[in-house]
C-alpha cells in the first residue's frame, strides 16, 4: 500500500510525463489491437470460404479449383502480412518503452540519488518508477475500454472494411498471374489488352462469402477478448523493456556514487 501511495504521489508530481505515457500506451494498444483484429477477421473469412465453397461453384464451375486457390492464396498472403506488421508493432512498442523509461530515469537522476541515500536498493527504485508508469497504463486501459464500448460498431466496421479492401486488392494482384480467371467486357469497353478497366472478377464479391458482414455482428465479448489479449501482451512487453531502461540508468548512477 505504501508503494502504491508513493507511486501515486510521483505520478501527480510528474503529471506531464504520466499523461504523455498514457497517450503513448493508448495509441500503441489501439494499433496492436487493430492488427490482431485484422488477423482474426481474415482467418474467419478464410474459414467461411472453405465452409461455404458451394456458393462459388454456381458462379463458374469451370474455374472452381483456380478460383479457390486464388482466394485462399490471397488470404494467406494477407495473414502473413498482418503478422509481419504485428511484429513491427511489437518492436515499435519495445523501442518506445525503452526510450521513454531511459529518458525518464535520466531526467530523474536527482531522485535516484536521494533514494540511494535512503538505502533503497536498485530494484526498489526501478519498481517505484514502474509503479508510477503502471498507473498511466491502467488509466489507458480504462479509457480505451470505454471507447471500445461506446464506439464498438463503428470501430469493428472500419477494421472489417479495411480488411475487405486489402483482400480485394490482393485478389486483383493474384489475378495478374491467372488471366484465365477474368473475362472481357465487350460492351462500352475498349478492346485493349493493356486496359485494366475491362477486367473483372467472375465472382462478384458482393455475392460471395467474402462479403459476409461477420465483423459488423462481432459480439462485444469477442472484441474485448482481442482487446485484453493485446493489453496483456503490451503490459508484459512494457514491464520487461521498461525495467531494462530504468535499471540501466539506475546502475550507472550507483557506479558514479560509489566512485
Amino acid at each position: 500500500m505504501r508503494l502504491i501511495k508513493t507511486a501515486y504521489s510521483g505520478t501527480k508530481y510528474h503529471k506531464k510525463s504520466a499523461l504523455f505515457f498514457c497517450v503513448l500506451f493508448s495509441l500503441l494498444l489501439l494499433l496492436l489491437m487493430t492488427v490482431m483484429q485484422l488477423i482474426h477477421i481474415q482467418q474467419i473469412n478464410s474459414r467461411i470460404v472453405r465452409e461455404q465453397w458451394a456458393l462459388f461453384k454456381d458462379k463458374g464451375p469451370a474455374f472452381i479449383s483456380q478460383i479457390y486457390a486464388t482466394v485462399q492464396a490471397s488470404s494467406s498472403v494477407l495473414v502473413t502480412s498482418y503478422r509481419i506488421v504485428l511484429i513491427g508493432c511489437l518492436i515499435l512498442s519495445a523501442l518506445s518503452f525503452f526510450l521513454f523509461s531511459y529518458l525518464t530515469a535520466r531526467r530523474r537522476k536527482s531522485d535516484i540519488q536521494s533514494l540511494r541515500y535512503m538505502n533503497v536498493p536498485k530494484y526498489g527504485i526501478a519498481i517505484s518508477f514502474l509503479m508510477e508508469l503502471f498507473i498511466s497504463v491502467m488509466t489507458s486501459f480504462i479509457l480505451v475500454a470505454v471507447v471500445l464500448f461506446l464506439f464498438k460498431a463503428d470501430i469493428v466496421r472500419s477494421i472489417y472494411q479495411l480488411d475487405q479492401h486489402l483482400l480485394e486488392k490482393q485478389v486483383a494482384v493474384e489475378l495478374v498471374n491467372h488471366p484465365d480467371l477474368t473475362d472481357r467486357q465487350t460492351s462500352d469497353t475498349p478492346n485493349n489488352d493493356d486496359s485494366e478497366k475491362d477486367r473483372r472478377l467472375i465472382i462478384p464479391f458482393s455475392d460471395t462469402a467474402l462479403a459476409i458482414n461477420y465483423g459488423y455482428d462481432m459480439p462485444l465479448f469477442q472484441l474485448f477478448q482481442i482487446f485484453l489479449r493485446s493489453f496483456l501482451i503490451l503490459v508484459g512487453l512494457f514491464l520487461i523493456v521498461s525495467s531494462l531502461g530504468f535499471y540501466s540508468v539506475i546502475s550507472r548512477c550507483y557506479q558514479v556514487f560509489y566512485y
